[in-house]
C-alpha cells in the first residue's frame, strides 16, 4: 500500500515537508512580530473579516446610505460677499400672555446683565466674539407676523404648555412654510401650572409629537419650567442661548436676492414749518439699520410693506452701533457686552450723517460732579453752553506772537452788523483811521464783553522787522475763555511785549517765502521733483555730524537737469539741433530715455544673444560661445523629457482631482464643483475692488451686506408717522427693476383644509408675495389634457388649481399666502396657499358655453336651425361647429338664413324629428378683472378703517339684497312620462319600405311575437286535484332519483381517491426499488473500475 509514499518520479525518496502552523500562540506571536518589524502590514485589514453574511441588511443598509446622501442634495445658491455679518434677527413669536417679552429680558440679561423694562422695536445684542443677534418680539396681528417671516433668521416659538397649541401658532407655520421656512425652535412655557408629574410627563411627549408633525421630526423643543425674579431659570436660559450660539442658518432664495433693512431707529426730519401750516403734508423721514440679504444700491427703489413703493432720496452710511468685539480675544469683556436698543431708550448715542446725538438718563444731573464720569461731566458742561461757536469766537481775543499782547475782535459789535459790505475802499481807509485814534486816545485798557481784560501799552518800542510765525509753539494762537490759570495770568502781568498796528507790515513777503516751499505738483506727475532743501536746512546740515545724511543727496540722475516745471519747454541761448530737442522733450514728458539708455546698457553687459522665433543671432563684437553637437543632442532630450513629464504630471493632477485629493477632501460633486465656482467668483469680485476706496466700492456694488447704513425718504404720507406703531416690524425691502411693475399672474393655488369654506370665483382674496400684500381678484382655473385652462367657479376641495390675477410681477417659485381677512376672526384666517408660475401680459382662461335651438324645417338630413343666435355675424363665427341632438344625432353649421335673425342651415347625419334639440359646445374667452388694492396697514390706526374690496356676500348681507334666483337654474325632481302607444297603421308597401328597419311592420311583429312567449312562459298555471297529485308524484320521484344520483357520485368519487392513492403508493415503491438497485450498480461500477486501475497499475510495474 505504501510503495509510492515519500518518493519522486525517479523513484528517489524524499522527506516530507515541513507545514508551519497558521494558528495556534505561535503563529500569533510570529505575525505580531512581522506587523510590529514591517509598517506596511500595519494598516492591512483581513479581507474576509469584512466580508458580507447578510445580505438583506447590507442591501438596506446601502439603500438607507443613499437616501441620507439624495436628502442633502440641495441646489447651490450664491451668496454675497460681506466683511461683517448682520446681526441674527430671532423673532419670538406666540399668542398673548405666553411669555415673549420674559424670554427676551432673559436673554438680554443673560448676554449683556442688563435689564429691560419695556420691550419695544429691535434689541441688538452681542452675543460672542464673532456674533450679534438682535430679538424682535413679534405682536399678535397677521400684518407683523407676516412681515416678520419674511426676514427672520431664527424663530423662537412660544407655546402655552397649559394650555396647547393656540390657531395663531398654526398660522405663523402656515406663513413660515410659504416664505422660505427658516429655523424654528419650539419653546413650552407655562409648565408650573401643571402639578402632577406624570401629566407633566405625558403633556411634554405630546406636545413635542405634535410640534414634529407641524415643523420636522428632530424639531428642538426647549422647556422653561418657571419664573424667578420676572426671569426665567438661569440653567435653561443658558441651555437655550448656547443652542443658539451654535444655529447654523441656511440663506434663503429671495432673502439672497433681494436686500433688506430691520429698521431700529425712526426719525421724521420734515420742516416744523410745513408741518405747522399743513399738518397733512407728505413728510421726509430718515430710517436707519443694517443691510441684509445682498448690497444695496443707492438707485433702487423700495417697498415699506403696508406703506407702498418708494425712491430713495439718500442712502449714506454710518458708524456701527453696536460693533464686533475684537476677534483675537477668547471671551467678552464688560464693556464689549454693547446693547442697542433706540425704540426702547437704550443706548444713549445716536449716530446721524450730520450729527451725533447724546442722551442723558434721567437722575444723572446732580450738582455734585464728583459722582459723574468723565464723559458726563463734558457732555453736561457742553449742554450748559447758552451760546454758539461764532459767537464765542467773535467774543475772544488773539495773541499773534510769542509774549505778545491780546487782540480783540472789534468787529463783533452789534453796530458792525449794520454796517454794508459793499462800501468803497476810501470809505474803508477812514473807518480804519478813526478806529486807530480811538485806539491811540485809549492809554488804559481795552474791554471785551465777556471776557477778562487785558493791558496794551503803545510806545516807542523796538520793532522787530524780522518776526516770523512759530507754528510749534502753542502759545501761537491762544483763544482765551476766560478760565485761564493762574500761572498763565502772572506770566502775562510780568512779561508785556510792547505791539503796535503795523504788525502786519511783511506779511506779504513772508507769504511768497511760505508759497515757494511749496511742491511743483507738474513735477510730481510727469517727472521725479528733486528734493531742495532751504538755507534753514543748509545750517542745520554744517552743525549736525556726519552720521546724519540729508534725503536731497540721494536723487534720481534723470531729474537733476532741471528744477522747473516738467511740462514746460525753455529753449537755452544756444539754438541746439533738432534730435537734441526731441531728445530733451522724450526725457522731460515719457521715460523711453530711460529704456533706451538701459537697453544700451543691458547689451554691453550680456553681450550677444538670439531671437528665438526668427533664430538670428546678435553679436556684439566679443567672442563667439558656440555650443558643440553634442551639448545641442543633450539640451534637446531634457526639454523632450521636461515635456513629457509635464504632460505626465497633468494627467495625474487631472485624475487625482476627480477622484477627491488626498484622503479627508471632499470628493468633486456638482455640488462641490458649483460651490468651487462661487468662491472663485467670489475672489475675482473681491480682486476687482480691492484698490478702491469704500465710498468707490458703494456706487458700484451698493453698501455690503452688515454696514449699517441711514436711508432717508421723502413723500411719505402723514398718517404714516401719525399712525406709527414701534411694537410692529419697519421693514425695508429693495425691489428689482421689474418687480415695479404691474401684470397678470398665474399661480399654482390649493385651498387651506382648515379653511372655513370654498373660494368662488371672482371673490376678493389678500394675498401676502414677496415684500408686498395686496388685495386682488383671482380668476381659477383648471388644466385639462389638451392644455386648456377651464374656467372654475369654486377652488376643489382637496387639489390644486390654477388662479389668475392683476398685480405686481414677483419672479417665479416665490411662494403666496391668501386671506380673506387680515383683521381678527374666530375661524381660521388662511385660506389658500401656492406659488408663482408665470407671468405675461395675457392668458387664455375659457369658460364652457351651451347654446340651444329648435328645428324650424327639416329636409330629409337637412334642417333649419332658430333661436340658437341672435344675428347673422354670430353664425359667421361658428361656421363649421359641431352640432348635436338630444338623443345623439351629430350635426354640422352651414350657413346663416336671411329671416329670422339667426337662424341657420345645418346637416346632420340622419334624420331629426321636430321635438329635438340641437345644442352647440363651445368655448369664449374670459378675462381677469384687472384691480389691485395694496393693504396700507401702516397708514391707518387698525385693520377696520382699512377700506378693502367687499365680496358679493357681504354687499347683500349690507344691504339686504336677496339672492337672486332663476328658475332654469333650479334643480327639479325628474319626472318621467309614458309615452302614449299608438295602434298599428297599415301603411301601403312602398311608403313601409322607406322607413328604416325597426320601424318597419314585420320587425315590430316579430318584437311582439318573442315578447309574447317569454310572457307566456312566465305565466301562472292553476291545477286541478288529479293534476295536482300527479305533479307532486312526479316531483316525489325526481327527488328520489335526484338523491340516489347524488348518492351514487359520491361513491365513484371516493372510489375514485381510492384508486389514485393506491396508484401514487405503488409508484413510489417502485421509485424506491429502482433507485437503490442503481444505487447498488453504481457501487459495483466503481469498485470495478478501481481493481482495473489497480490491475493496470501493477501490470506497468
Amino acid at each position: 500500500k505504501g510503495e509510492g509514499r515519500g518518493m519522486d518520479k525517479f523513484g528517489d525518496n524524499k522527506k516530507k515537508a515541513h507545514r508551519v502552523s497558521k494558528v495556534g500562540v505561535k503563529a500569533e506571536k510570529k505575525k505580531q512580530k512581522q506587523i510590529k518589524d514591517n509598517k506596511s502590514l500595519q494598516n492591512v485589514k483581513n479581507p474576509k473579516a469584512h466580508t458580507i453574511f447578510r445580505t438583506k441588511k447590507a442591501m438596506k443598509a446601502t439603500q438607507r446610505k443613499s437616501d441620507l446622501e439624495t436628502k442633502q442634495l440641495h441646489i447651490p445658491m450664491m451668496v454675497s460677499a460681506r466683511d461683517v455679518e448682520p446681526p441674527k434677527l430671532i423673532a419670538v413669536v406666540g399668542p398673548p400672555k405666553v411669555g415673549k417679552s420674559s424670554l427676551i429680558r432673559s436673554l438680554v440679561r443673560h448676554y449683556t446683565r442688563h435689564k429691560l423694562d419695556e420691550i419695544i422695536g429691535p434689541v441688538t445684542v452681542v452675543s460672542g466674539k464673532n456674533q450679534r443677534l438682535t430679538f424682535f418680539e413679534c405682536p399678535n396681528n397677521l400684518n407683523a407676523m407676516l412681515d416678520i417671516a419674511k426676514v427672520a433668521d431664527l424663530v423662537l416659538l412660544l407655546i402655552d404648555a397649559s394650555f396647547g397649541f393656540e390657531m395663531e401658532t398654526f398660522e405663523f407655520l402656515n406663513i413660515l412654510q410659504t416664505h422660505g421656512f427658516p429655523k424654528v425652535i419650539g419653546v413650552l412655557t407655562h409648565l408650573d401650572k401643571i402639578k402632577d408629574e406624570e401629566k407633566l410627563k405625558a403633556t411634554k411627549k405630546k406636545m413635542k409629537h405634535r410640534f414634529w408633525n407641524e415643523v420636522y421630526q428632530g424639531a428642538k423643543l426647549f422647556f422653561l419650567s418657571r419664573l424667578k425674579s420676572e426671569r426665567y431659570m438661569q440653567n435653561e436660559v443658558h441651555n437655550l442661548a448656547r443652542f443658539i450660539s451654535v444655529m447654523k442658518y441656511r440663506p434663503l432664495v429671495w432673502r439672497t436676492a433681494h436686500s433688506n433693512l430691520i429698521v431700529d431707529r425712526f426719525e421724521d426730519i420734515t420742516d416744523p414749518a410745513l408741518v405747522e401750516k399743513d399738518p397733512t403734508s407728505d413728510r421726509v423721514i430718515s430710517m436707519f439699520g443694517y443691510v441684509r440679504g445682498t448690497n444695496f444700491k443707492k438707485d433702487t427703489k423700495v417697498h415699506i410693506p403696508g406703506a407702498g413703493d418708494y425712491w430713495m432720496k439718500s442712502l449714506t452710511s454710518l458708524m456701527d452701533p453696536c460693533p464686533m468685539p475684537d476677534k483675537t480675544k477668547k471671551t467678552l469683556r464688560v464693556q464689549e457686552r454693547v446693547i442697542y436698543a433706540p425704540m426702547s431708550d437704550i443706548g444713549q448715542i445716536f449716530v446721524d450723517k450730520d450729527a451725533i446725538y447724546v442722551d442723558m438718563p434721567e437722575g444723572r444731573d446732580a450738582e455734585d460732579d464728583e459722582d459723574l464720569t468723565e464723559g458726563e461731566r463734558m457732555m453736561k458742561k457742553l449742554a450748559q453752553t447758552r451760546s454758539t461757536l461764532d459767537e464765542q469766537v467773535g467774543t475772544s481775543e488773539i495773541r499773534l506772537t510769542k509774549g505778545g499782547s491780546y487782540i480783540g475782535n472789534d468787529y463783533g459789535d452789534d453796530d458792525g452788523d449794520d454796517m454794508d459790505d459793499g462800501m468803497d475802499d476810501d470809505e474803508e481807509g477812514d473807518m480804519e483811521d478813526d478806529m486807530d485814534d480811538d485806539m491811540d486816545d485809549d492809554d488804559d485798557e481795552v474791554e471785551v464783553v465777556g471776557r477778562r481784560r487785558a493791558p496794551k501799552n503803545f510806545g516807542n518800542e523796538e520793532k522787530d522787522e524780522d518776526l516770523e510765525f512759530e507754528d510749534d509753539d502753542e502759545d501761537a494762537l491762544n483763544f482765551q475763555d476766560g478760565n485761564m490759570d493762574d500761572e498763565d495770568q502772572d506770566e502775562e502781568d510780568t512779561s508785556m511785549i510792547p505791539s503796535e498796528s503795523k504788525w502786519k507790515g511783511r506779511l506779504f513777503e513772508r507769504a511768497a517765502m511760505n508759497f515757494k516751499k511749496l511742491p511743483n505738483l507738474m513735477d510730481m506727475v510727469y517727472g521725479n521733483a528733486p528734493v531742495k532743501s532751504n538755507s534753514l536746512d543748509d545750517d542745520e546740515d554744517e552743525e549736525t555730524s556726519d552720521f546724519f545724511v540729508k534725503k536731497k543727496d540721494v536723487v534720481r540722475k534723470e531729474s537733476e537737469d532741471d528744477d522747473e516745471d516738467c511740462s514746460k519747454y525753455v529753449a537755452d541761448v544756444l539754438v541746439p539741433s533738432e534730435d537734441d530737442v526731441d531728445e530733451e522733450l522724450i526725457s522731460r514728458f515719457s521715460r523711453l530715455g530711460e529704456f533706451d539708455k538701459k537697453d544700451t546698457e543691458d547689451e554691453q553687459m550680456y553681450g550677444a544673444f538670439e531671437d528665438l522665433e526668427t533664430g538670428q543671432t546678435h553679436e556684439d563684437g566679443t567672442e563667439e560661445t558656440q555650443l558643440t553637437t553634442e551639448e545641442k543632442f543633450n539640451e534637446e532630450n531634457r526639454k523632450k523629457r521636461a515635456d513629457k513629464k509635464a504632460i505626465l504630471k497633468d494627467k495625474f493632477d487631472s485624475e487625482y482631482d476627480q477622484k477627491g485629493g488626498e484622503e479627508g477632501e471632499e470628493e468633486q460633486t456638482f455640488f462641490n464643483q458649483q460651490k468651487a465656482s462661487f468662491e472663485r467668483q467670489a475672489a475675482i469680485n473681491k480682486a476687482e475692488f480691492a484698490g478702491d476706496d469704500a465710498d468707490t466700492r458703494a456706487e458700484y456694488e451698493g453698501y455690503r451686506v452688515g454696514t449699517y447704513v441711514r436711508v432717508e425718504l421723502e413723500g411719505i404720507p402723514a398718517e404714516f408717522v401719525k399712525f406709527m406703531n414701534r411694537k410692529n416690524p419697519m421693514i425695508i425691502g429693495a425691489l428689482h427693476s421689474s418687480e415695479e411693475n404691474l401684470g397678470f399672474i398665474q399661480v399654482r393655488i390649493k385651498k387651506h383644509r382648515w379653511a372655513k369654506k370654498i373660494l368662488k370665483n371672482n371673490d376678493p382674496l389678500i394675498f401676502s408675495m414677496g415684500w408686498r400684500r395686496f388685495q386682488s381678484v383671482p380668476m381659477y382655473s383648471i388644466e385639462d389634457a389638451n392644455l386648456r385652462h377651464r374656467m372654475l367657479k369654486y377652488t376643489p376641495g382637496s387639489m390644486h388649481c390654477m388662479a389668475t390675477f392683476w398685480g405686481p410681477v414677483c419672479p417665479p417659485n416665490t411662494g403666496i399666502i391668501c386671506f380673506q381677512n387680515l383683521g381678527d376672526s374666530p375661524h381660521f384666517r388662511v385660506s389658500a396657499t401656492g406659488v408663482v408660475l408665470e407671468l405675461d401680459q395675457k392668458f387664455q382662461v375659457r369658460k364652457k358655453l351651451k347654446l340651444t335651438g329648435t328645428p324650424q324645417e327639416i329636409h330629409k338630413n337637412t334642417a333649419m336651425i332658430k333661436d340658437m343666435f341672435n344675428s347673422q355675424l354670430e353664425v359667421a363665427k361658428f361656421e363649421g361647429a359641431s352640432i348635436r341632438t338630444v338623443s345623439g344625432i351629430r350635426g354640422q353649421i352651414k350657413k346663416a338664413l336671411r329671416t329670422p335673425p339667426g337662424a341657420f342651415r345645418a346637416t346632420f347625419e340622419n334624420r331629426i324629428l321636430k321635438s329635438d334639440i340641437v345644442f352647440l359646445r363651445a368655448w369664449v374667452p374670459v378675462h381677469p378683472v384687472k384691480m389691485y388694492n395694496p393693504v396700507t396697514s401702516a397708514l391707518v390706526s387698525s385693520m377696520n378703517d382699512w377700506k378693502a374690496m367687499k365680496t358679493v356676500r357681504q354687499l347683500r348681507d349690507e344691504r339686504s339684497i336677496p339672492i337672486p334666483v332663476k328658475a332654469d337654474s333650479e334643480y327639479k325632481p325628474i319626472k318621467r312620462y309614458a309615452r302614449t302607444v299608438i295602434e298599428d297603421v297599415l301603411l301601403p308597401s312602398k311608403i313601409e319600405a322607406q322607413l328604416p328597419f325597426e320601424k318597419r311592420r314585420q320587425t315590430v311583429l316579430r318584437r311582439r311575437e318573442e315578447e309574447h312567449s317569454r310572457n307566456v312562459l312566465k305565466s301562472v298555471v292553476v291545477l286541478d286535484p288529479h293534476e295536482r297529485e300527479l305533479k307532486e308524484r312526479f316531483e316525489l320521484a325526481q327527488t328520489i332519483k335526484n338523491d340516489s344520483d347524488k348518492t351514487r357520485d359520491a361513491i365513484v368519487k371516493r372510489k375514485r381517491a381510492e384508486f389514485v392513492k393506491g396508484k401514487k403508493e405503488e409508484e413510489d415503491r417502485k421509485n424506491a426499488k429502482m433507485k437503490q438497485h442503481m444505487k447498488e450498480r453504481f457501487v459495483l461500477e466503481a469498485l470495478g473500475r478501481k481493481k482495473l486501475n489497480g490491475f493496470r497499475k501493477n501490470t506497468k510495474k
